[in-house]
């Protein structure tokens, strides 16, 4: 599985409607299955000084996000695949190899 990061618009950095769009993330990633699998809700981060939320999932395809996305009744400003790098096994990596 794949991971997507959903970045989403929060106008005044809005904890209340931020919290509502991560409760339909997660309600929505729950109920719908699509033909290439489950999508999974990692974890959400709000930037309030930047007016923006982001939105961590698993899922096979942008497209089975995307669909998660609409079944909220989220507007995505954008969704992207992302890769992420443990920071203990980099570390533990880079010792090794010291």
């Amino acid at each position: 599985m794949a991971s997507f990061v959903v970045e989403t618009y929060v106008p005044q950095g809005d904890q209340e409607r931020f919290a509502a769009d991560v409760d339909g993330i997660r309600l929505a990633a729950e109920a719908i299955i699509v033909v290439d699998g489950q999508v999974h809700h990692v974890r959400s981060y709000l930037v309030p000084g930047d007016e923006m939320g982001f939105h961590l999932l698993e899922a096979g395809s942008a497209e089975a996000v995307e669909r998660v996305v609409a079944k909220a009744g989220i507007e995505a400003e954008r969704v992207v695949e992302a890769i992420g790098i443990d920071p203990v096994m980099g570390q533990t990596h880079r010792r090794c190899t010291a």
